[in-house]
Protein backbone atom coordinates (compact mmCIF):
# COMPACT_ATOMS: atom_id res chain seq x y z
CA UNK A 1 0.00 0.00 0.00
CA UNK A 2 1.61 3.28 -0.97
CA UNK A 3 0.51 6.21 1.95
CA UNK A 4 3.22 8.66 1.51
CA UNK A 5 5.20 9.57 -2.32
CA UNK A 6 7.86 12.43 -1.91
CA UNK A 7 8.83 13.64 -6.04
CA UNK A 8 12.03 15.65 -6.22
CA UNK A 9 11.12 18.19 -8.50
CA UNK A 10 13.27 21.26 -9.85
CA UNK A 11 10.96 23.11 -12.92
CA UNK A 12 12.94 20.72 -15.42
CA UNK A 13 10.86 18.93 -17.86
CA UNK A 14 11.60 15.72 -16.35
CA UNK A 15 10.76 16.98 -12.95
CA UNK A 16 7.72 18.12 -14.59
CA UNK A 17 6.74 14.55 -15.93
CA UNK A 18 7.89 13.11 -12.56
CA UNK A 19 5.44 15.32 -10.59
CA UNK A 20 2.79 14.33 -13.05
CA UNK A 21 3.12 10.64 -12.61
CA UNK A 22 3.25 11.44 -8.89
CA UNK A 23 0.05 12.95 -9.04
CA UNK A 24 -1.61 10.16 -10.69
CA UNK A 25 -0.22 7.48 -8.24
CA UNK A 26 -0.96 9.94 -5.53
CA UNK A 27 -4.57 10.14 -6.93
CA UNK A 28 -5.04 6.73 -7.49
CA UNK A 29 -3.79 5.14 -3.88
CA UNK A 30 -5.30 8.80 -2.23
CA UNK A 31 -1.76 9.06 -0.57
CA UNK A 32 0.14 11.87 0.96
CA UNK A 33 1.86 13.98 -1.72
CA UNK A 34 5.14 15.69 -0.98
CA UNK A 35 6.76 17.82 -2.96
CA UNK A 36 10.38 18.09 -2.32
CA UNK A 37 12.72 20.73 -3.71
CA UNK A 38 16.74 21.43 -3.12
CA UNK A 39 18.49 24.88 -3.91
CA UNK A 40 21.70 23.55 -4.92
CA UNK A 41 24.82 24.46 -3.85
CA UNK A 42 27.02 25.58 -6.52
CA UNK A 43 29.90 24.46 -8.01
CA UNK A 44 31.21 27.25 -9.41
CA UNK A 45 31.44 29.59 -6.80
CA UNK A 46 33.08 33.43 -6.97
CA UNK A 47 35.87 34.56 -4.44
CA UNK A 48 34.90 34.57 -1.15
CA UNK A 49 32.32 32.38 -0.92
CA UNK A 50 32.20 29.09 -0.13
CA UNK A 51 30.68 25.71 -1.59
CA UNK A 52 27.93 25.47 1.42
CA UNK A 53 26.22 28.91 0.39
CA UNK A 54 23.08 28.70 -1.40
CA UNK A 55 22.28 32.31 -2.64
CA UNK A 56 18.83 34.29 -1.41
CA UNK A 57 17.71 34.21 -5.02
CA UNK A 58 18.47 30.36 -5.60
CA UNK A 59 16.43 29.00 -2.08
CA UNK A 60 13.27 31.69 -3.26
CA UNK A 61 13.57 30.09 -6.55
CA UNK A 62 12.83 26.44 -5.50
CA UNK A 63 10.32 27.78 -2.82
CA UNK A 64 8.28 28.91 -5.30
CA UNK A 65 8.55 26.08 -7.82
CA UNK A 66 7.85 23.55 -4.83
CA UNK A 67 4.51 26.28 -3.73
CA UNK A 68 3.45 25.82 -7.63
CA UNK A 69 3.87 22.10 -7.82
CA UNK A 70 1.44 21.84 -4.48
CA UNK A 71 -0.67 24.35 -5.30
CA UNK A 72 -1.17 22.26 -8.80
CA UNK A 73 -1.46 18.80 -6.88
CA UNK A 74 -4.01 20.39 -4.88
CA UNK A 75 -6.07 21.11 -7.90
CA UNK A 76 -5.85 18.00 -9.24
CA UNK A 77 -7.78 16.21 -6.02
CA UNK A 78 -4.56 15.25 -4.28
CA UNK A 79 -6.44 15.83 -0.77
CA UNK A 80 -2.82 15.97 1.14
CA UNK A 81 -0.09 17.69 0.07
CA UNK A 82 3.46 18.83 1.41
CA UNK A 83 6.37 21.28 0.40
CA UNK A 84 9.09 20.78 1.34
CA UNK A 85 12.16 23.47 0.58
CA UNK A 86 15.81 21.98 1.10
CA UNK A 87 19.18 23.62 0.25
CA UNK A 88 22.70 21.43 -0.03
CA UNK A 89 24.23 19.10 -2.45
CA UNK A 90 21.18 17.61 -3.95
CA UNK A 91 21.88 13.72 -3.40
CA UNK A 92 22.85 14.10 -0.04
CA UNK A 93 19.75 16.56 0.68
CA UNK A 94 17.24 14.23 -1.13
CA UNK A 95 18.70 10.93 0.79
CA UNK A 96 18.58 12.68 4.15
CA UNK A 97 15.21 13.80 3.38
CA UNK A 98 14.43 10.46 2.58
CA UNK A 99 16.54 8.56 5.47
CA UNK A 100 14.69 10.83 7.81
CA UNK A 101 10.82 10.23 6.53
CA UNK A 102 11.20 7.43 4.88
CA UNK A 103 8.26 7.41 1.98
CA UNK A 104 6.46 4.48 0.47
CA UNK A 105 7.73 5.64 -2.87
CA UNK A 106 9.78 8.45 -4.21
CA UNK A 107 9.86 9.55 -7.47
CA UNK A 108 12.44 11.43 -9.31
CA UNK A 109 12.69 12.54 -13.13
CA UNK A 110 15.85 11.36 -15.65
CA UNK A 111 17.37 13.42 -17.90
CA UNK A 112 18.03 10.94 -20.40
CA UNK A 113 21.85 11.41 -20.84
CA UNK A 114 23.86 9.33 -23.47
CA UNK A 115 25.96 6.73 -22.03
CA UNK A 116 29.16 8.82 -21.87
CA UNK A 117 27.47 11.35 -20.07
CA UNK A 118 25.80 9.58 -18.14
CA UNK A 119 29.13 7.82 -17.13
CA UNK A 120 31.14 11.64 -16.64
CA UNK A 121 27.89 13.67 -15.47
CA UNK A 122 25.83 11.10 -13.64
CA UNK A 123 22.45 11.99 -12.33
CA UNK A 124 20.23 12.47 -9.31
CA UNK A 125 18.24 9.71 -10.07
CA UNK A 126 21.20 7.74 -10.55
CA UNK A 127 23.05 8.55 -7.56
CA UNK A 128 20.05 8.04 -5.20
CA UNK A 129 18.73 4.64 -7.04
CA UNK A 130 20.91 2.37 -5.17
CA UNK A 131 21.06 4.77 -1.54
CA UNK A 132 17.44 4.66 -0.48
CA UNK A 133 15.37 1.80 1.30
CA UNK A 134 11.95 2.62 -0.11
CA UNK A 135 11.29 2.19 -4.32
CA UNK A 136 11.79 4.61 -6.52
CA UNK A 137 10.14 5.37 -9.56
CA UNK A 138 12.49 7.44 -12.30
CA UNK A 139 10.33 9.09 -15.02
CA UNK A 140 12.72 9.74 -18.30
CA UNK A 141 12.17 13.18 -20.17
CA UNK A 142 9.63 13.54 -22.29
CA UNK A 143 10.18 12.81 -25.68
CA UNK A 144 8.31 15.34 -28.45
CA UNK A 145 7.39 13.40 -31.93
CA UNK A 146 8.91 13.52 -34.70
CA UNK A 147 8.09 16.83 -36.68
CA UNK A 148 6.57 18.33 -33.62
CA UNK A 149 7.64 21.86 -32.85
CA UNK A 150 11.34 22.92 -32.18
CA UNK A 151 12.31 19.21 -32.91
CA UNK A 152 13.98 17.93 -36.04
CA UNK A 153 12.12 16.50 -38.57
CA UNK A 154 11.98 12.95 -39.43
CA UNK A 155 14.39 11.88 -41.28
CA UNK A 156 13.05 10.49 -45.28
CA UNK A 157 12.93 7.06 -45.93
Amino acid sequence: MIRTIVVAVDGSPSSEAAFDRACEIAGAFQAKLIVLTVAPVQTYFPPGKGPADVSDHEVATYRRIAARAAEKARSHGIAVVEAVNLDGFVVDSILGYVERSPPDLLVVGARGLSGARRMFLGGVSTSIVGHVACPVLIVPEPVEPAGAAGSPPAPAP
